[in-house]
């Protein structure tokens, strides 16, 4: 190529290898359990979510991709909170019933 080969070029944006039909039908699968699509977990993770993509559509995806693939479409991935088994209800209700708006009120001052 030489030289020309180094000039900068204008690159086309790709909008993906699914099309319009495919992602709108993607975001109706992911409403939905993936236990009803054979998938024997509780939630979606991007894994699943690239798995399926190449199990139903025939594409593949590179995985990190998957991350910017549902952020485009309207998703967003996250971590779920673990919950103490010692958790005492009527602390947490007082927590943010009195010490919290005590606290943000103090830090206003």
């Amino acid at each position: 190529m030489g030289f020309p080969g180094l000039l900068r070029r204008k690159t086309i944006n790709s909008t993906g290898k699914l099309t319009s039909e495919e992602i709108e039908y993607l975001k109706e699968i992911l409403r939905n359990p993936p236990s009803l699509f054979g998938y024997d977990v509780f939630a979606w993770t991007a894994k699943l979510v690239w798995q399926m993509i190449a199990d139903i559509f025939e594409i593949k995806y590179h995985r990190r991709h998957i991350y910017w693939l549902l952020e485009r479409i309207g998703f967003k991935l996250v971590k779920p909170y673990p919950i103490h088994i010692k958790k005492n209800e009527k602390e947490v209700e007082r927590f943010y019933s009195q010490v919290l708006p005590a606290l943000q009120k103090k830090a206003k001052i």
